[in-house]
């Protein structure tokens, strides 16, 4: 069976590793077991601590990791999976300084057993600079923290003195003050999108701002995408790309919940509608540079998959209030999600 790894690390899931976006990480090595028992090592999610260290201590048989993937770990440090029961990891050694991301079990003084928390997933960061292993079932990832640091475009600047409705700064600033990158390459892909007044205003005015929009807030907004070094560009887009795979992901969840008719449910799915649209503005910023033959691929891919489920938006009730997917619906309407909100 053939086996595709991404080299970048769902949103959701540098959230519960506490990555943030204050350094980057890039796949550097790869430990795929695929003949591992998969479902008999997912049987120990949930046992107690207490059970496990007796299974443990009665079958402590371990499996050692490609040493490609622990270069960089210090040598003090020993890292090996639990043979019978492989998404649980033994660390033993010179634990100060090692931080543990799953739930963790003390075996003994030098040894900590870690299986994987409610996101699927342990991981261990250790080193300087830092590495950080990613377990799962069937495979280990080992990413290297590179320095990608990016700050939040200047959204009064790119703004100027363009009269862009409330809403359409407010989203974009919040989006330029999240934790990632690809929040704030949306925050001004957001702007450059849907800057337009609404199709009421004077058609004479909306030509003479269309002109200055041209002229000023577009084109700053793609020249602080331009600005960005290449690597910082290139992160985005990998970010991107998981992204749309894992929006992907949630719509058989989305669809069943939107079935229930709750308004969790119904917040869950104008979320979901405002992350699609982020993607959409990463892109339009991305195809100034020739860069987003990669995120158009996904997002086909994406599109495709949620047109399976095209049927669930009717049970979302007020999307043509929100503002937002509003003005896509007038200004793009080749964007299935801005139709949602027309009459």
């Amino acid at each position: 069976m053939t086996r595709t790894v991404s080299d970048s690390i769902p949103l959701a899931l540098r959230d519960a590793l506490g990555l943030g976006d204050d350094g980057g990480l890039t796949l550097v090595a790869l430990d795929a077991t695929p003949d591992i028992p998969v479902a008999h090592g997912l049987a120990t999610g949930g046992e107690t601590v207490d059970s496990l260290l007796v299974r443990f201590r009665l079958d402590p048989s371990r499996t050692p990791v490609d040493p490609a993937v622990t270069q960089g770990i210090p040598a003090s440090i020993d890292i090996v999976r639990w043979a019978t029961h492989p998404e649980m990891v033994s660390v033993r050694g010179d634990l100060a300084g090692v931080r543990f991301v799953g739930e963790s079990v003390r075996v003994a003084d030098d040894e900590v057993l870690i299986r994987p928390g409610t996101d699927g997933a342990a991981a261990i960061f250790a080193g300087a600079p830092e590495r950080v292993l990613l377990f799962t079932p069937t495979e280990v990832r080992a990413y290297q923290r590179t320095e990608t640091a990016m700050s939040p475009p200047p959204i009064d600047a790119i703004v100027g003195e363009l009269p862009v409705p409330t809403w359409l700064v407010e989203s974009a600033t919040q989006l330029a003050c999240g934790p990632h990158a690809l929040s704030r390459v949306a925050s001004a892909g957001l702007i450059a999108r849907l800057w337009t007044l609404a199709p009421t205003e004077d058609r004479s005015a909306a030509e003479a701002i269309t002109d200055m929009w041209r002229r000023t807030t577009r084109s700053r907004a793609v020249a602080w995408f331009r600005a960005l070094s290449d690597a910082q560009r290139a992160k985005v887009l990998r970010d991107a790309v998981a992204e749309s795979a894992a929006l992907a992901e949630q719509l058989p969840s989305l669809s069943e919940r939107l079935a229930a008719d709750t308004s969790e449910a119904h917040d869950s799915a104008l979320t979901w509608l405002h992350r699609r649209d982020d993607l959409a503005s990463v892109a339009m910023l991305a195809r100034t540079t020739r860069q987003s033959t990669d995120l158009d691929t996904a997002l086909v891919a994406l599109d495709r998959a949620t047109a399976l489920h095209h049927s669930m938006w009717a049970m979302v009730p007020g999307l043509s209030d929100d503002p937002r997917i509003a003005a896509v619906g007038w200004q793009e309407q080749d964007h299935w999600w801005g139709t949602l909100a027309l009459p």
